[in-house]
């Protein structure tokens, strides 16, 4: 099928030039969905709903349940979600949303899958319009996932605002020293009100391995949770 793509549109632009960034960026979701466990259901899912811009918000694992088997997250984030692959589809970033993201790191930082937690947090950086500070409040029923929601929010405020300090720009992979130089005003994430008044489990909740002290917003929630990936460049 790629084979007959290919020539198709070779015949059409190859004399112009345009064939080889063409053909990838036509093929290159193609390629990414295929190899989804069940590519028809991930490819009627990134077209679906038509009648909105955004997805909705999916079910995700309940924090205590991935706590008592790990491989629930990877179920949920590689094989039925396949977004390692979606990160990288334009047609899913445009109608993805900054809760849904949450969320999804929600799951991958129960089960402290440390490489995933890295890439959808810099899948969240590069999207500039997703300012922290109007992320919805999610009013979880699961009082677990809510602290952790919270708490998730709060340590990316505090890592991106550490990029920031050292000169790096939301959405900019290049470094700018002039245009930074000639900013008014530093441009600082903040948390959204709700934040602030999530309270913690009432027992201790540990996802980490015995003797690490996991991230303050966690432990102030009584959960112990590792989020220093968010801070990788």
């Amino acid at each position: 099928m790629l084979a007959r793509v290919r020539v198709f549109f070779r015949r059409i632009f190859g004399r112009f030039g345009l064939l080889d960034n063409l053909y990838y960026q036509v093929t290159d979701p193609i390629r990414r969905v295929s190899r989804a466990h069940r590519p028809f259901r991930i490819a009627f899912n990134l077209i679906w709903p038509l009648h909105r811009i955004h997805y909705a918000l999916p079910p995700s694992p309940a924090p205590l349940d991935i706590l008592a088997r790990r491989e629930i997250a990877q179920e949920y984030l590689y094989r039925d979600g396949h977004y390692d692959q979606l990160r990288s589809v334009w047609f899913f970033t445009i109608r993805d949303t900054p809760i849904r993201s949450i969320y999804r790191l929600c799951v991958s930082v129960c089960a402290q899958d440390h490489n995933e937690i890295m890439l959808e947090s810099q899948y969240f950086w590069r999207h500039k319009d997703w300012v922290i500070r109007d992320i919805p409040d999610p009013r979880d029923p699961d009082r677990v996932r809510y602290a952790m929601l919270a708490s998730i929010v709060e340590e990316l405020v505090a890592a991106f605002n550490y990029k920031i300090g050292l000169g790096l720009r939301r959405g900019t992979a290049i470094y700018d020293s002039e245009a930074i130089a000639n900013e008014q005003t530093r441009p600082e994430e903040s948390c959204p009100e709700w934040v602030s008044q999530v309270s913690g489990v009432d027992n201790l909740v540990n996802f980490c391995r015995e003797g690490d002290q996991g991230m303050p917003a966690f432990r102030e929630r009584n959960i112990i949770a590792d989020v220093s990936q968010f801070r990788n460049i």
